[in-house]
């Protein structure tokens, strides 16, 4: 499952100013000083933590004696979002928290949905997703006031975010649609490469593979034209997965080794976190079981260190899942079950149907099959809740190992042929086929609009660049027209498809990120 990931949406009502030494300048002179402290506060944010706590204390002091409520609650929201940003979300919830009543008596509507805002996203980082829902959705109704069809398509996005985190796929797609109409209606083609990439993941939990890979594709040829590399490397590192689930090992490495390249260029802790368990998790269905447990161990440490606490559970999820393909289940029960209280405490249907398969898995390996069997009841329950068929094919094999191992082939046999029957749904050769046919258009298309660039800088007659242009759009549409037309004869002429090798029981939990 994907990581979710929701930014802090920080917006304050402050002065604009030039540059630090006119805004000193005018505080030497300046009867109200509050606004000029915060402003100068959120200018060092990004080169002196420092000096902005300093300015950001002045703000609160100085905006205190002045009895000014608006300037009061920009500081206390600026404070959040610091001590946030430190990873200190108990202080960033108290904060931000502070500033929302001020707001609420200064009438400002854009802070009052700013602190909306912050704080579901601060509560959605604490676990507590039912909080952040509530927020996000009084965040919602003041945008709507303000008609910002901007802010609309963000908290809508955040509400499908959390849909997805519990399990309600189907809620969560309606939802995604919305936005993409929002977002597509004002032209933010970041924020539509965002929602295509939430979408794919919908497809990708319901075992649509080729139609997760065709919004991935999209995806990804968007952000690269905006030059976001945040976003490429998310969907680098969801392309990555597709292919881990095709066991096509070495491209999925390839993939993964891409987006963590861009992570650390940008600095990106919690998506380099993600990664290292992503990587974990491809060395993991090659039973290289010790460059797994490397990779789960560093993505908890650094999970643990911006106190991201669903990170944390997948974590010690994936951790024990080691431990179960090693044999040492008192080990792999003991974290395996931190992984499912964690799941418990943050409201994750897919982290819970998880836990439970794997805890089956464990006393399957103890040979306490009632248990075993009780735990592979409560997974099936909570997959077929949220209809991830991915999620019903493993307890499907569970069931089928625990009935063999108890020489109880008839239904161990029962569940072989129901496992075989939707795993026949879920992948097929053609299937695959097509995906790799969508992503060598998208490879060629950008190589060759790579090529198209550099010949244009030694053309010196615009005219003749014009041309070119033109040309290749020509071209590229012919392209497109042709891959879709190639997809149409793929589904409608193949009828034969393969049976899908065994799937794999790896956590699947820390291999993906979702967008906000």
């Amino acid at each position: 499952m994907k990581v979710i990931f929701i930014s802090l949406a920080l917006v304050l009502n402050l002065f604009s100013f030039a540059n630090i030494d006119s805004l000193l300048q005018c505080l030497d002179t300046a009867q109200y000083k509050s606004a000029l402290y915060n402003q100068l506060a959120q200018t060092y944010a990004d080169s002196s933590f420092e000096l902005s706590y300093q300015y950001i204390q002045k703000a609160v002091f100085e905006a205190k004696k002045e009895s000014n409520h608006l300037e009061s609650a920009n500081a206390y929201c600026f404070l959040g979002e610091f001590y946030y940003s430190q990873s200190q979300l108990d202080s960033a919830l108290f904060y931000t928290q502070r500033s929302l009543p001020l707001y609420q008596t200064s009438e400002d509507l854009l802070g009052e949905c700013t602190a909306y805002n912050n704080i579901a996203s601060i509560s959605y980082n604490l676990g507590n997703i039912d909080t952040a829902l509530y927020f996000f959705n009084l965040a919602l109704e003041v945008e709507r006031k303000l008609k910002n069809d901007k802010g609309i398509a963000l908290n809508l996005n955040n509400q499908a975010i959390i849909f997805t985190y519990k399990g309600d796929y189907s809620k969560a797609y309606n939802v995604y649609n919305e936005v993409l109409s929002v977002r597509e209606k004002i032209k933010d083609n970041i924020g539509v490469a965002n929602t295509l990439n939430n979408i794919a993941y919908i497809f990708e939990e319901w075992g649509d593979y080729e139609k997760a890979t065709e919004y991935y594709l999209r995806s990804l040829k968007l952000s690269e034209s905006e030059g976001d590399k945040y976003l490429s490397s998310v969907t680098m590192n969801n392309i990555a997965y597709v292919y881990k689930q095709w066991k096509e090992y070495h491209k999925s490495l390839e993939y993964f080794e891409k987006a963590r390249k861009l992570k650390q260029e940008i600095g990106d802790k919690k998506g380099l976190a993600n990664n290292y368990s992503s990587n974990g998790s491809v060395y993991f269905d090659m039973q290289a079981f010790e460059n797994a447990l490397k990779y789960f161990t560093f993505s908890k440490e650094l999970y643990q260190e911006i106190n991201h606490k669903q990170g944390v559970g997948i974590a010690m999820h994936n951790i024990g899942s080691v431990y179960t393909e090693k044999q040492v289940f008192d080990k792999a029960i003991e974290y395996h079950t931190k992984a499912l209280d964690i799941s418990k405490e943050t409201n994750s249907k897919p982290g819970i149907s998880k836990s439970y398969l794997y805890l089956g898995k464990d006393y399957l390996g103890k040979k306490e099959y009632k248990k075993a069997l009780e735990y592979a009841a409560k997974s099936l329950e909570f997959a077929q809740e949220m209809n991830n068929l991915v999620s019903v094919s493993k307890v499907y094999e569970l069931y089928r190992d625990i009935y063999i191992a108890q020489n109880d082939f008839k239904h161990a046999l029962k569940y072989y042929k129901d496992l075989e029957v939707l795993n026949d749904s879920l992948f097929n050769a053609e299937k695959h086929r097509q995906m790799t046919m969508m992503n060598t258009v998208f490879e060629v298309e950008k190589k060759e609009a790579e090529n198209l660039l550099l010949t244009e800088k030694n053309l010196k007659n615009k005219a003749l660049i014009e041309k070119k242009e033109l040309q290749y759009q020509q071209e590229k549409t012919t392209k497109t027209f042709t891959a879709i037309a190639l997809v149409i004869v793929f589904i409608f002429g193949v009828f034969v498809s393969f049976l899908y090798r065994k799937n794999s029981y790896t956590s699947e939990t820390s291999c993906k990120e979702i967008l906000n």
